[in-house]
């Protein structure tokens, strides 16, 4: 146990070292960024545009196409070059690289499992000890988390948040609204003309048999 503590400590500080690498990797955005620098996407190119994507964890940016984009909201978007970054209330969860979804530690239900299979062998093994200790170490970080969670002043930040999202896509609606509604009117301005050729017989196969006709009319 002594060295599996000892073990977590030089794992802490490996971590925030390493985090602070991450925080200062450029952006491929930026026009600050070198060759040797920039971020290299998992196709081997450096990924540049707006469809690039930046992992939560590593800090390093990929291609939209090469990678798994995360979930979005109710808002859709037909491509993610269609328009600039996707802002932070459009994601249902953070982004992670191919890489960094490989490190990911095992669910706490599957640790469970194993410590109940552990408990019927008649030995002890090192690697159920250092299992024991990394489920209590998961265990009370997940309590600690909850109730900082729980508080007041996350609680009031998180509401606005929330306000603050919905504000931001009630902005966003109108916009998407307006451009159907004038495709909208466009297609429908034809409509008497398609309802006069069928109250006469005529068939109707498609809107360029209309202009066409109504340009021999013209004629």
């Amino acid at each position: 146990i002594v060295a599996f503590k000892e073990g977590e400590q030089k794992e802490k500080e490996g971590i925030l070292q390493l985090r602070r690498t991450n925080s200062a990797k450029p952006s491929p955005l930026t026009s600050l960024t070198t060759a040797s620098t920039a971020s290299i996407c998992v196709c081997g190119q450096v990924p540049a545009g707006v469809g690039a994507l930046q992992c939560d964890l590593c800090q390093d940016w990929f291609h939209g196409r090469c990678v798994t984009v995360p979930r979005l909201l109710s808002s859709q978007r037909s491509s993610l070059t269609s328009s600039p970054l996707l802002a932070w209330w459009e994601w249902d969860t953070k982004f992670l690289c191919p890489l960094c979804m490989r490190s990911r530690r095992p669910r706490l239900e599957t640790i469970l499992a194993l410590l109940v299979a552990l408990q019927r062998l008649p030995v002890r093994l090192p690697e159920g000890e250092a299992l024991q200790c990394l489920t209590e170490r998961a265990i009370s970080w997940q309590g600690r988390a909850r109730q900082v969670l729980a508080s007041e002043e996350v609680t009031a930040l998180l509401g606005r948040l929330a306000e603050l999202r919905q504000r931001l896509q009630a902005e966003s609606k109108p916009e998407e609204s307006l451009a159907y509604s004038s495709d909208g009117a466009e297609g429908t301005g034809n409509m008497p003309k398609v309802q006069g050729l069928l109250e006469n017989g005529d068939s109707v196969t498609s809107p360029e048999k209309v202009a066409t006709e109504e340009g021999s009319d013209l004629e």
